[in-house]
């Protein structure tokens, strides 16, 4: 069998022709499909990527807060220590100043009564100074103007009497 050209122009060569144009242009579609796919692939395994990085770096910022939370806590044990031998050091060393000045008066019977009186008013003082801190405290917890009258006027005659220690 035999084509000539003039069978290229009848209907049915014609169809197939519109045919083989219209599969082409299915599997140029397909084809464009395909990478609009691989394009969206790649910038999924990017952000997959991404993700994990950011994953990686938030773990790396918990554990450097968690150290640092660490860190902040031993500060805060060795001040609170710190502040807890400071104070045994003061009364320590008043302990000593009061030994001193009994054991420098011993032979002096009226030297031995003011020694013992500045002994014991230091002693008073002392503690009105830890009683006033305590009344304090309570009253920070109030706020400036909440202050109960009674706790205000315990502070206010604490105050009066040290002020007459210091004179």
């Amino acid at each position: 069998m035999s084509f000539e050209l003039d069978d290229l122009n009848t209907p049915a060569f014609q169809l197939l022709s519109e045919h083989i144009e219209a599969q082409k242009e299915a599997n140029r579609l397909k084809q464009a499909e395909v990478n609009s796919l691989r394009r969206r692939e790649q910038l999924s395994l990017d952000e997959r990527d991404e993700t994990v990085k950011l994953r990686m770096e938030v773990r790396n910022l918990i554990n450097e807060l968690e150290k640092l939370s660490e860190e902040v806590s031993a500060t805060t044990s060795i001040s609170q220590l710190l502040a807890q031998q400071v104070k045994e050091l003061k009364e320590l060393i008043a302990k000593i100043d009061d030994t001193l000045l009994l054991l420098l008066t011993e032979h002096s019977q009226s030297l031995v009564n003011v020694a013992a009186t500045e002994a014991s008013n230091r002693k008073a003082e002392r503690q009105n100074i830890k009683n006033l801190e305590i009344l304090r405290e309570r009253a920070a917890k109030y706020g400036p103007l909440d202050i109960p009258l009674s706790l205000q006027n315990q502070i206010n005659e604490l105050e009066r009497i040290l002020n007459r220690f210091e004179d």
